[in-house]
């Protein structure tokens, strides 16, 4: 997957979804952050799979990266979220 560089202002491009959860994050102020998609979605008011959409959009404009976290609560594994890392310039 090619990495797109971000024009000046990319915001213009994105769906009202995307705006919310990118402020969302703007709104931890930390470059870097730990979060479910869960929680991000509960916090932003949207889905799963529109967080993972926008999450995936971000990161081809080459502003959001992630490690992904891992567990299962269910099967009494330990859970650990995602780590993002927000760049914005």
């Amino acid at each position: 997957m090619t990495e797109l560089k971000p024009t000046e202002d990319f915001t213009k491009e994105l769906t009202k979804s995307e705006t919310a959860i990118l402020d969302y994050y703007r709104s931890l102020n930390e470059e870097r952050f730990c979060r479910s998609l869960l929680t991000i979605a509960r916090t932003t008011g949207r889905g799963t799979a529109t967080v993972q959409r926008a999450n995936n959009h971000f990161q081809r404009l080459g502003i959001l990266s992630w490690i992904r976290g891992n567990g299962n609560r269910v099967a009494g594994m330990p859970c650990h979220p995602n780590q993002y890392r927000l760049t914005l310039k």
